[in-house]
C-alpha cells in the first residue's frame, strides 16, 4: 500500500483597518498510511511515584508492518526514563534512550495485530 499525502491550508477572512481581506496559511503536508494507528495514554494526574505511559500500535491495514520504530520525546526538564521499564506486551525489550529520546523497534506487526509498549518516567 503506497503512502498517501494529505495537503491542507486554512484561510482567514474578515475586515481589517476598514477593508476586507483574505489570508491563506502555508500548506501543510501529512504523510499517512491508512489502517495504522498509534495512541499514547497516561494518567491525567501525576502526584507521586513513577508515571506509566502506554503506547498502543494497531495494524488494521492490508499489509504487514515491518522494521518499524517508535520514538517518544520525554521532556528532560520534568522527567527521566526509569531504567529497565520498557516493555512490549509485558516483555522487556531492547531500547535506546539518548537526550530524552526513547527509541523502540518493532520487528513486525501482522495485519489485525496490536502491540502495547509501556514505560515509566520519574520526576527529576
Amino acid at each position: 500500500m503506497p503512502d498517501q499525502l494529505l495537503k491542507n491550508t486554512a484561510t482567514l477572512g474578515g475586515t481589517y483597518n476598514g477593508g476586507s481581506f483574505l489570508l491563506d496559511s502555508n500548506e501543510t503536508e501529512t504523510d499517512f498510511v491508512s489502517g495504522l494507528t498509534i495512541v499514547k495514554s497516561a494518567p491525567a494526574l501525576w502526584t507521586t511515584g513513577n508515571l506509566l505511559f502506554t503506547v498502543t500500535v494497531t495494524n488494521n491495514a492490508d499489509f504487514e508492518l515491518t522494521a518499524a520504530q517508535i520514538t517518544d520525546a520525554i521532556d528532560t526538564t520534568i522527567a527521566t526514563l526509569v531504567d529497565d521499564t520498557v516493555q512490549i506486551d509485558g516483555a522487556d525489550v531492547p531500547y535506546g534512550y539518548d537526550s530524552g529520546l526513547l527509541t523502540v523497534n518493532i520487528t513486525s506487526l501482522a495485519v489485525g495485530q496490536t502491540k502495547i509498549l509501556t514505560f515509566q518516567v520519574a520526576k527529576v
